[in-house]
C-alpha cells in the first residue's frame, strides 16, 4: 500500500488529475454545445451513452457558483442533454488552474478555481472574450 493511501480508503488526487478533469469536462461543454463531428456521427443511443458518460463524473451534490452567485446543481447539468449542437459557434477557453487540496480533508477533497472565458453560445447576450 502507497504512502499516501490509508486502510480501506481510495488513494489521494492528484492535483494535476483535477486540473486535467477541468479541462476535459470544459472540452466536452465546447463539443456537446457546438455539435461537434465526433457526436455527430452518432446516432441518439450513442450520445445518451456519450452524455451519461460525462455527468456521471459529477458528485450528486455538485455545485458550482456562477460569477453572478446564482448555483448550478448536478440536476441541472443532467438537463443539458437536450442543448446538443444548439451553439455551433460556442467556444470555451480555460486559463490559470489552481487546485489546492482542501485543509483538514487528508488530501482527499480538491477545491479549485480558474477562469473562463467563452464565445458563440447561442442564447448569451454578449461574449466575453476568447
Amino acid at each position: 500500500m502507497g504512502a499516501n493511501c490509508a486502510v480501506g480508503l481510495p488513494p489521494v488526487p492528484k492535483l494535476d488529475d483535477a486540473a486535467r478533469e477541468v479541462e476535459d469536462l470544459h472540452e466536452f461543454f465546447t463539443a456537446w454545445y457546438s455539435g461537434a463531428e465526433r457526436y455527430d456521427k452518432m446516432d441518439e443511443k450513442e450520445k445518451d451513452v456519450a452524455f451519461q458518460n460525462f455527468t456521471h463524473r459529477f458528485h450528486p451534490d455538485f455545485e458550482y457558483v456562477m460569477p453572478s452567485g446564482k448555483k448550478f446543481s448536478k440536476r441541472m447539468i443532467v438537463n443539458l442533454r437536450q442543448v446538443y449542437g444548439t451553439s455551433p459557434d460556442f467556444k470555451i477557453k480555460i486559463e490559470n488552474i489552481k487546485m489546492k487540496h482542501v485543509p483538514f480533508s487528508g488530501g482527499r477533497v480538491i477545491s479549485g478555481t480558474y477562469k473562463e472565458f467563452q464565445t458563440g453560445a447561442k442564447n448569451s447576450t454578449t461574449n466575453n472574450g476568447i
